[in-house]
């Protein structure tokens, strides 16, 4: 078997540095290797926009417990979103805002089982497209699409910290309840 046989069986064989055979030197297939693979890796971002950092998500379905959360972009900027619950029977119904973030949009969402197994649905607000440094409130639905948690005021103030640190969202309600529920940390799925 001659050389040119031995990479066409074996990519990865060695061929002696000294062989007489005619074909392409080390640096030659090396060079062709990165090429390749960085053709592929170009072939596969372009079939696959999801991968891209231009794609974006327009609408969420979260399952869980016996029923489904739907957030879904309104308009082509996506500067709101509608939230609904979608029950066990295939209803859909729209689920209001927190008191306290009227001016905001549901931004994400996921599933979180409490200690004792019970679902609930855990929604973040926020702003859209951009978002801002620290709005990012932190909301609990049940699974029969009952808002457990309000954020109002929505901006806390500490005067006694320094001036960038001294607003912060007010999550106090869902903290609260994601001590007592044992939450965790749930995965959240959000709108892009």
């Amino acid at each position: 078997m001659d050389d040119r046989q031995r990479l066409m069986a074996d990519p990865h064989a060695v061929i002696p540095a000294g062989s007489k055979q005619p074909g392409a030197s080390w640096r030659q297939i090396r060079t062709a290797s990165w090429l390749s693979a960085l053709c592929c890796l170009l072939a596969l971002l372009v079939a696959n926009p999801a991968w891209s950092d231009d794609a974006q998500t327009k609408s969420l379905d979260v399952p869980c417990g016996k029923a489904e959360m739907l957030l879904k972009c309104l308009g082509d900027d996506c500067n709101t979103t509608s939230l609904r619950l979608k029950g066990e029977d295939g209803q859909t119904t729209k689920l209001s805002r927190p008191r306290g973030l009227e001016r905001y949009t549901a931004v994400g969402l996921g599933c979180a089982k409490a200690t004792d197994g019970t679902p609930y649905f855990i929604v973040q607000y926020g702003e859209l497209p951009q978002g801002c440094e620290f709005c990012e409130w932190f909301h609990l639905y049940s699974t029969q699409g009952e808002l457990l948690t309000h954020s109002d005021p929505a901006i806390l103030t500490d005067a006694s910290a320094p001036a960038a640190h001294a607003q912060s969202p007010n999550n106090a309600e869902f903290d609260a309840l994601d001590r007592k529920l044992g939450l965790g940390r749930p995965h959240l799925q959000f709108i892009q």
